[in-house]
């Protein structure tokens, strides 16, 4: 797999990865312009001198831009307070008219950020007949990060300065994303880890923290003083059947060995018998967690995780891009295996990069911390299933299936009591970059002599070691994407238009192929099955 370093984060990429939130119009917040005398007097309009009586939509003036005045009327603005620090669904149309001499006008959105321009993309305006009105309109998704400091600005643009083009009604409009929830099932178990039950024993304690029992019986840490770090620790279990909660208050069985502790839980459930234990020492911060579980019977997870309450607010959210929240904190975050802090000075509880969970989920909203022991939405998994002729069926086996008797262990770890000013991070890029490419290729419509110029730098070349150019000349490996077989003669024809009337390259029709996998495979690329054949699994 290729690791391209890039300097800079692309702000598409951004967009792109944010592009399936819905949008919430409650807030929404919007600009208008008809272009009419009073309707300018707003400071975020500008060039709305660029007015014209001849041509209108509505009223009588509207907004142009001819080959002496190439730029027209938009606006200069940083994003409203309802959608500062927030994903942003920006919204632009209008109505325009252009004369028979403009071949290349735009409605302009750019965004710029501490001086330098970060996003530019243009509205065609000149893909409908002249000496007509037509609506255009576009959006962009624009994340919170972008929302907080930078300055939209938009206008009118006759690109080759020829004719005259008119826009009427312009109408901005930001809206709110809403980020869709993915621990609904968690939010159900809020009450059982509501309030903060008072504390009547301790089981520990050292000079960074104690490990106290409430009220309620679960077992909860705090600060040197006094104040609770977490509280209301409780397994949860979601099955394919059931959902229901186990808290840890049972009494426990508590070992010491020499500057150590060993506080343990048992669990007892319908599906399955275990224990935690927490391991805790008198020196160090250091709160050690393991889960470990044996299945009564045959159970399909959605879910398995501890919850812990939390009552400091958050002072930073180590997330799984690997940049940080320090305020402006989501009402939710998925955090890989990343982590955060909580608190403030020696008050605090920090957990990070715990590669024994399947992943940590935080609800600030009702400040619960989720370590996943088990989650299916951490490792999706499409299965073909065998059939023998049957288009693109995929057959969802996200879900860990267990079975009687079968064991699991999980470790995490906190650290309580400490302050966490600087925590060094691991990236998920080599030579500390933000950003990767990583080149990937797809088995389908494919010739031989595209794959040669490809990789080889030209169709004629069929040695490796010949190379003039592409990706085995500059040693860039590709994760390279196959299929075993084309027992249906699919041919290119089609999607080629013509141009390649081949029939699609397999590994068993085509022994040429085959010799050039292996080629490649020396120089580093990495072989995988698309599907046995092209239309199914068999």
């Amino acid at each position: 797999m290729i690791k391209l370093p890039v300097k800079k984060s692309n702000l598409l990429l951004f967009i792109f990865l944010i592009s399936l939130l819905p949008v919430n119009k409650t807030g929404a917040q919007s600009f208008f312009n008809g272009f009419e005398p009073e309707e300018n007097s707003s400071p975020v309009w500008m060039n709305t001198a660029l007015t014209d009586s001849v041509h209108s939509y509505s009223g009588k003036y509207s907004a142009f831009a001819d080959s002496i005045n190439p730029y027209g009327a938009g606006v200069k603005m940083l994003f409203p307070d309802t959608v500062k620090n927030k994903n942003c669904y920006l919204k632009i149309n209008g109505f325009a008219l252009r004369d028979s001499l403009v071949k290349d006008a735009l409605y302009v959105i750019t965004l710029n950020k501490n001086g330098e321009n970060i996003f530019w993309k243009g509205i065609p305006l000149n893909n409908t007949a002249s000496e007509k009105w037509f609506l255009f309109e576009d959006s962009v998704k624009v994340p919170a990060n972008i929302t907080a400091d930078a300055e939209l600005k938009t206008y009118l643009w006759n690109a080759n300065r020829k004719g005259k083009i008119y826009i009427d009604n312009l109408n901005i409009s930001f809206n709110k994303l809403i980020q869709p929830s993915f621990i609904d099932d968690v939010k159900e178990q809020k009450d059982v880890l509501s309030g903060s039950p008072a504390i009547i024993d301790t089981l520990f304690k050292n000079n960074f923290y104690s490990l106290v029992k409430t009220v309620n019986g679960t077992v909860a840490v705090t600060g040197v003083d006094g104040d609770k770090l977490f509280s209301n620790v409780t397994l949860f279990i979601n099955t394919a059947d059931k959902k229901y909660t186990v808290p840890l208050n049972s009494s426990p069985v508590i070992k010491n060995k020499d500057k150590s502790s060993f506080i343990k839980y048992n669990l007892k459930t319908d599906d399955l018998k275990g224990r935690v234990l927490i391991e805790v020492n008198k020196l160090s911060p250091e709160i050690k967690f393991s889960v470990n579980v044996k299945f009564k019977k045959d159970v399909v997870v959605k879910r398995i995780a501890l919850l812990m309450s939390y009552d400091k607010p958050l002072k930073e959210v180590l997330k799984y891009s690997r940049k940080s929240d320090n305020d402006n904190f989501q009402d939710e975050y998925w955090l890989g295996k990343e982590g955060v802090i909580i608190g403030n000075d020696s008050s605090t509880v920090l957990t990070y990069h715990n590669t024994g969970l399947s992943s940590l989920q935080l609800d600030n909203k009702n400040k619960i911390l989720i370590f996943n022991l088990d989650y299916f939405n951490d490792h999706h998994y499409l299965k073909f299933p065998l059939l023998p002729d049957t288009f693109d069926v995929k057959k969802d086996e996200s879900l860990s299936r267990y079975k009687k008797g079968d064991k699991k262990e999980w470790r995490f770890k906190l650290f309580a009591g400490v302050n966490a000013k600087v925590i060094p991070v691991f990236m998920k890029n080599r030579d500390g970059f933000l950003a990767t490419y990583i080149w990937t290729e797809h088995a389908d419509w494919t010739d031989i002599r595209t794959h040669r110029a490809t990789y080889f730098g030209s169709e004629n070349i069929d040695n490796a070691d010949s190379a003039t150019g592409g990706f085995v000349k500059y040693k860039i490996p590709v994760t390279k994407s196959v299929f075993y077989c084309n027992p249906d003669s699919v041919k290119n024809t089609e999607k080629s238009d013509s141009l390649f009337n081949t029939p699609e390259l397999s590994i068993k029709e085509n022994p040429e192929f085959l010799d050039f996998l292996k080629q490649i495979k020396s120089y580093g690329s990495e072989i995988c099955l698309h599907t046995p054949d092209h239309y199914t699994t068999t």
